[in-house]
């Protein structure tokens, strides 16, 4: 799964929260999680959030690593590779997916090395923001 945004919210009024995880409920509605650290919080006051762009980042980087892994087992191990799950966080990622035997040091090696190499070739990633349906 992938992690939503960090940072602080704050108000004109001094209040100050920490964002823990910002969640996309009912399709549009943003969810923003997290606790009050000073003042209170009230319906109607205006917010500034400033998001934690380094965190963002790491994910972002790591998020296009897990298709690149994806995309180097597949072709490395064979066209069977599905991804059964993933955990994408700030400081690592894991790729679940099924083989019919243990992965060899050498196969390890060229996945590796295969990856890192693409991840060399430093191709420009964006952001393009679309519809459920045009996504």
């Amino acid at each position: 799964g992938q992690m939503g945004d960090q940072g602080i919210m704050t108000t004109v009024e001094g209040t100050v929260v920490t964002i823990t995880d910002t969640l996309k409920k009912l399709g549009s509605l943003h969810v923003h999680v997290g606790h009050v650290e000073k003042g209170d919080l009230k319906t109607g006051q205006t917010v500034k959030l400033n998001v934690d762009k380094e965190r963002r980042r790491q994910l972002s980087a790591n998020h296009s690593a897990t298709h690149l892994l994806h995309a180097v087992l597949r072709q490395t191990l064979g066209d069977h590779v599905t991804q059964k799950g993933s955990l994408v966080a700030p400081g690592r990622l894991r790729f679940d997916f099924t083989h019919p035997r243990p992965v060899t040091g050498e196969e390890l090696e060229r996945i590796q090395d295969a990856v890192n190499q693409r991840i060399l070739d430093n191709q420009t990633t964006f952001t393009r923001l679309m519809t459920p349906d045009q996504a």
